[in-house]
Formats: structure tokens, C-alpha cells, sequence
């Protein structure tokens, strides 16, 4: 399972819907929650996709 938890509420982060339904603004939190075998594996590679995520809309004019 992985989670993704904001002011706003929660998210599945398999359900690409959940995730827009959050609607989170600029600077934002972003918890990521996960649970499982692969717990660890999964939120590091959550992480590194927001990362980029955030380097990309940074570079964006």
C-alpha cells in the first residue's frame, strides 16, 4: 500500500484520480505513507518521483 496524505485529505498513489482529487498548492506537504513487504522501496521511490516531479515544474517558465 502506499498512501499519500496532504492538508487536503488522502490518496491511493496507484489511483492517478485520487491523486488529483488532492489538489495540493504550492509548497504543499506531502506525507507518503506505506505499508507492506517493500515499505521502504516504495516510499524511496515515491520520494525520487516527486523529487523529479519538482525539478521539472521548477525548470518550467
Amino acid at each position: 500500500m502506499i498512501m499519500l496524505q496532504t492538508t487536503y485529505g488522502f490518496a491511493d498513489a496507484r489511483d492517478f484520480l485520487s491523486i488529483m482529487r488532492l489538489t495540493p498548492g504550492p509548497c504543499s506537504q506531502v506525507e507518503v505513507l506505506t505499508d507492506g513487504e517493500d515499505e521502504k522501496e516504495a516510499a524511496q521511490a515515491m520520494k525520487a518521483l516527486i523529487l523529479d516531479l519538482m525539478d521539472d515544474m521548477a525548470a518550467m517558465p
